[in-house]
């Protein structure tokens, strides 16, 4: 602006020399002499008044040139997401607020290099670094030698790879936000400092985010966590003071969590091992009875190495994927003998299966009400056919005020089955019964709150859980 009243000082003096220029023709010449003024023609006055407006155009004209060159420059705008805007005079200062971000924003890194790059005519930014290990081969070794009780003894470098290896690995950095850079002419514009424009997009700012409850967990562990005030946690989950004492793993809240303007997605390589589970081969047995199932050989679980791509914003995993896999120990399989002997008609086959062909479990072996429950119980239909669960004789056939209409049967070796609530009996005391044979029809007698089969495994005198020998093979 200076430049600009610069020129118009100059104009004003020259405006006034051409003045006194033309005035001094007609002035005293001498002391106390003069001469005669003489006349201006129209046509002196007319060209004399055409010099001066050529000039003042002229001088209009130097100055507009001026002020163009004072309120257009070639600027470069930064904007994130769209909404904050900042010009800076160079590019260096555009990288160089970048680079701030994330060198406060990341951590265990060095020699951090952020640049804008015209790719296909758009500008791209590019962030390298070099990643600052938390382990290396020097370290471990050195530890190892140190706690050694034998210092001569070294670390097998196989031993060494396979811990570094093991290490996540920061593998690349990005902005979260839609960061924008571009050239541009703009008016009058407030040039930005890097300093101010760093402070003011790591400025935090508190934004609703969900958290899941975990082990350990209560309102104000939570509430230290994310640095707020119980009440304002209560505020965001108006339910949780009255509910507090039932949390549950898995439960979720709403929590205030700090969120930088311009935030920085951490991506690393994360090793991690994960099993493999054994094929499972099945092997016909003609000294097995059908429907009987052994494992002859167990199988082993075999080792898979992952390397995972897991993104990090803001201390949240935000994205995973595997990008690699690596069998390390291989599965070895699991060999099942599967019975193709025929179940003896009368007499035990040695193993269970399971008395109705289809049920729905209502009551579970053990604690009910205040005492043992002795079996479970099968939720079907009243007049249901009921099978022996295995071979045996029956040794009891008849009425019983609590198990109603009951059946017990004797396979051996101090095991017996009992079948109760039945509406209808089908086998008489002393029978012998095979696997599988209908020795009942089901019901709702006894002391029953509903129609079902209550069955029983006794050992030896003991109630022992059923679900632990049906289909689980040989119970001799």
């Amino acid at each position: 602006m200076s430049k600009k009243w610069r020129f118009w000082g100059i104009g004003i003096l020259v405006s006034c020399g051409l003045v006194l220029y033309g005035g001094a023709k007609w002035l005293p010449n001498g002391l106390g002499e003069s001469e005669p003024k003489p006349s201006i023609s129209q046509s002196q006055n007319e060209l004399y008044y055409e010099e001066y407006q050529a000039y003042m155009n002229a001088l209009h004209e130097s100055v507009e040139l001026v002020e163009q060159e004072v309120v257009v420059a070639s600027l470069y705008e930064l904007s994130v997401d769209g909404s904050k805007i900042y010009y800076f005079e160079s590019l260096e200062d555009v990288e160089e607020v970048l680079r701030d971000i994330v060198v406060l924003s990341t951590e265990n890194i060095s020699d951090i290099q952020v640049t804008v790059e015209e790719e296909n005519g758009l500008e791209t930014i590019a962030i390298d670094f070099e990643v600052k290990p938390v382990l290396t081969q020097e370290i471990l070794e050195r530890n190892f030698v140190m706690s050694s009780p034998n210092p001569m003894i070294q670390m097998d470098e196989p031993v060494v790879n396979e811990i570094l290896e093991t290490e996540e690995v920061l593998v690349d950095l990005s902005f979260n936000e839609d960061v924008q850079v571009e050239s541009v002419v703009k008016d009058t514009q407030e040039i930005s400092t890097v300093v101010d424009v760093v402070a003011e997009l790591l400025k935090l700012n508190a934004e609703p985010a969900e958290y899941t409850i975990e082990s350990g967990d209560s309102a104000s562990v939570i509430a230290e966590k994310y640095n707020m005030g119980l009440s304002e946690l209560y505020r965001l989950n108006p339910w949780l003071e009255d509910r507090e004492r039932s949390l549950q793993i898995g439960d979720c809240l709403v929590v205030e969590k700090l969120i930088p303007e311009l935030s920085v997605v951490n991506c690393f390589l994360v090793p991690e091992t994960d099993s493999i589970q054994p094929d499972i081969v099945y092997q016909e047995d003609d000294t097995l009875y059908k429907g009987l199932e052994v494992v002859s050989e167990e199988g082993q679980e075999g080792k898979l190495l992952l390397k995972k791509d897991v993104d990090i914003l803001n201390d949240d995993v935000i994205a995973e994927s595997v990008v690699e896999s690596e069998v390390i120990e291989e599965a070895t399989p699991q060999l099942v003998l599967v019975g193709t002997k025929p179940v003896p008609e009368d007499g035990p086959a040695g193993f269970f299966v399971s008395p109705l062909a289809a049920f729905r479990l209502t009551s579970s072996y053990g604690p009910r009400w205040g005492r043992t429950h002795a079996g479970i119980d099968m939720a079907v239909n009243t007049g249901t056919t009921v099978m022996a669960a295995d071979g045996g004789q029956v040794i009891y056939s008849g009425w019983d005020s609590g198990y109603g209409y009951r059946i017990d049967i004797d396979h051996g070796n101090g095991i017996i089955t009992r079948y109760g609530h039945n509406s209808k009996l089908l086998v008489e005391y002393g029978e012998i019964v095979g696997q599988g044979e209908i020795i009942a029809k089901s019901g709702n007698t006894g002391r029953s709150t509903g129609p079902h089969l209550h069955f029983e495994v006794i050992i030896d005198g003991t109630a022992m859980n059923p679900y632990d020998y049906i289909g689980k093979g040989l119970y001799n």
